[in-house]
């Protein structure tokens, strides 16, 4: 199950080597995905037709990984986003740490009611804090297309 994974075609005049020369522009090159303060839009790697990218936009713009592919033969741009695994990683270690302090903090107690309680809250929280970061993820996707498409001057097509 993949959770905040999107993909969308994008339809664009452009052929490979001008669509990489105008990202290469717009791009801070990078092997690692990782926030860097750049007056260049984007922040990442980009090859023949491929790239891999995240935007400079902050505080947010590492929430999302960008993968695209140019297909030469009509022009068409593939676009797979994906929640970057730094935010993946932060749920993980906060949902087992919260249910860590849960098991240790009623290790003694027997009464029903109070862990049905925590559960209840610790799921609640769990669900919370899961919408915050898909929020965080959204809004960078968003913006990074907005962005790409105003450099790149793409029309979007229906996946």
């Amino acid at each position: 199950m993949k959770l905040s994974t999107d993909q969308f075609k994008f339809q664009t005049s452009l052929n490979s080597l001008e669509l990489s020369s105008k990202l290469q522009e717009q791009t801070y090159s990078s092997r690692s995905l990782v926030m860097i303060r750049t007056s260049k839009t984007f922040i990442g790697s980009i090859t023949k037709g491929e790239f891999k990218l995240i935007s400079s936009w902050f505080p947010l713009g590492s929430a999302c990984v960008v993968t695209g592919q140019l297909n030469n033969e009509n022009g068409q741009l593939e676009l797979i986003t994906s929640l970057h695994i730094a935010f993946r990683a932060l749920f993980i270690i906060w949902l087992l740490t919260m249910s860590v302090l849960f098991v240790i903090g009623h290790m003694s107690t027997n009464e029903l009611t109070s862990w049905l309680t925590e559960v209840i809250g610790l799921l609640i929280g769990a669900t919370l804090f899961r919408l915050f970061i898909h929020s965080a993820y959204a809004r960078a996707r968003n913006k990074f297309i907005s962005q790409l498409s105003e450099i790149l001057d793409l029309n979007k097509r229906d996946v």
